[in-house]
């Protein structure tokens, strides 16, 4: 038996695959580390916007209200299911309702150290893990939102099928099964993240071996009516926010080859021309050794394999195109698939290059990857922006008149993270039929979908100023979604400026400032 043939039977059964005492050790000291850094800034960090749907959703009173509510905030209702005994344990909230994000960002970690370790050794695996948790990614570890959910179940579904493939037993079709239900109920693009790579997986390994294997497609495709108790539902409650982002003129929010630019966060930083110099390298070395030499280089590594991690890599324009046809709403969020295929990328190709010094580069990336990863998770406890409900400028007025908060994005967590005196002052004005002319619907539109499920004060903008002849208006500094600054002199207002301070920092289109006005008829 040949060389190659020796080392592809080595590898054929999962089991063969023995972790060693210090690699143990490695592991437990890595994921030490990530749940220190990760929990203290989930327990730090503020909530924001979305994650505050996410609680008062959760927090409903009873499991019937919480499913009638969850299709107006858009997403399946896993993450809801997760977070909901969480919120009952005695720690703080933010914590509570972060934890499963939390340790469903260190699975999904886990799993990509899985899938590279099967076909390279623990350092490249060690170097695709450390890429991912040093990625933008990591920012959803911290997060309550369903996007940690929807990468571990991704990485779980391919490590069940790449386990499947080396041994056979069914025992992993199970984890392929739960792996898509998983993440269809955790996002609406959860088929898509779990099926997409596996079907190019199978299908290369199906042309490779010149048979299809009926049982996995079979599999498969028993999970996928799932979508029809999650998409129906979604597509209803959301259906007032998707016509408002079609009617929208020019929506912030629409996909863009701009947004490929975010390729160059998805990798730790001064790593994007390294990977493309070794990629350069690779191809270099393969084009000047022999054809025997070339195979026996890259052979170790199943091209069904490689081609899961090329096809996660490209999730980043593949979602521009689903969000262009679909909904032309796109969020950075939703090609996280790319900075998984990336990291596994980087861990194969590397230990193809058959260089000497291959794995004193890998270990030396790695242990950076890691260090970049938790001090940026670390940072990101304590915002860097001035927080609205700690702003002196929100304090400076009339101790007793109402606050109107101009920016919807700012209105929840300002609400939430205010005195129960400041509470009652504060409101936000809607008229969804005038927002349409903004560049940014959704947030104003997300207000007015969850109204009966959310604490604070909503109100109808004609209403609330025939009832108030003179009131407060907070700018936190956004002019594509505090339309009602421009609006109120155009209709008669007064607006007298009473304190402003530089906003920090500056926006994109240049510097703006945070300010309070007094409002007169």
């Amino acid at each position: 038996m040949s060389t190659t043939a020796t080392r592809l039977t080595s590898r054929a059964s999962p089991q063969d695959l023995r972790i060693s005492g210090a690699e143990k050790i490695f592991l437990i000291i890595i994921c030490a580390l990530y749940l220190v850094v990760a929990i203290r800034s989930a327990y730090l960090r503020p909530f924001w916007f979305d994650e505050l749907s996410t609680l008062f959703i959760s927090s409903t009173p009873t499991l019937r209200e919480m499913f009638h509510a969850i299709p107006t905030d858009g997403n399946p209702p896993l993450y809801f299911l997760l977070a909901r005994p969480f919120l009952h344990l005695p720690i703080r909230t933010e914590l509570a309702l972060r934890l499963p994000a939390v340790f469903a960002y260190l699975f999904a970690a886990w799993t990509i150290y899985c899938f590279v370790r099967r076909d390279t050794s623990r350092v490249f695996a060690s170097l695709a893990m450390g890429m991912f948790l040093a990625s933008f990614s990591h920012g959803y570890a911290i997060e309550a939102r369903a996007y940690s959910l929807l990468m571990a179940f991704t990485g779980l579904t391919l490590c069940c099928w790449q386990a499947y493939c080396y041994s056979r037993k069914s025992v992993y079709l199970c984890g392929v099964s739960a792996g898509i239900l998983g993440a269809i109920f955790s996002h609406n693009y959860g088929v898509i993240y779990a099926l997409l790579p596996l079907f190019v997986g199978e299908a290369v390994r199906s042309i490779r071996r010149r048979a299809i294997d009926p049982l996995l497609i079979c599999v498969a495709g028993v999970s996928v009516p799932a979508l029809l108790t999650t998409i129906p539902p979604t597509l209803q409650g959301q259906r007032i926010l998707l016509k408002a982002i079609r009617d929208c003129p020019n929506f912030l929010a629409s996909p863009h080859l701009s947004h490929l630019k975010i390729y160059a966060t998805m990798v730790p930083p001064l790593f994007l021309p390294l990977i493309l110099l070794a990629v350069l390298a690779l191809l270099l070395k393969l084009a000047a050794s022999k054809s025997q030499d070339a195979q026996n280089a890259t052979s170790h590594i199943p091209i069904e394999h490689m081609a899961v991690a090329v096809t996660l890599s490209l999730f980043l324009p593949l979602m521009l195109i689903v969000t262009h046809f679909g909904t032309k709403f796109f969020q950075p969020r939703y090609g996280l698939g790319s900075a998984m295929g990336l990291s596994m990328l980087a861990g194969f190709l590397l230990s193809r290059m058959n260089w000497r010094h291959a794995r004193q580069l890998a270990w030396t990336a790695a242990v950076y990857s890691f260090a970049v990863g938790f001090l940026t998770l670390w940072l990101r406890a304590i915002p860097r922006t001035t927080l609205p409900w700690s702003d002196p400028v929100l304090y400076s007025g009339n101790s007793i008149e109402p606050i109107v908060i101009a920016n919807p994005l700012n209105f929840s967590s300002t609400w939430w993270y205010s005195s129960n005196a400041m509470r009652g002052r504060l409101h936000y004005l809607e008229d969804l039929n005038y927002a349409t002319q903004y560049s940014n619907v959704v947030p104003e539109f997300s207000l007015a979908l969850e109204h009966d499920y959310t604490p604070m004060q909503l109100d109808d903008y004609h209403s609330f100023l025939n009832q108030h002849q003179h009131f407060l208006l907070y700018c936190s500094g956004d002019p594509r979604l505090e339309w009602i600054k421009q609006r109120l002199p155009n209709e008669g207002w007064h607006l007298t400026p009473l304190r402003s301070a530089k906003l920090e920092p500056p926006g994109e289109e240049g510097q703006f400032y945070r300010e309070l006005y007094e409002v007169t008829r």
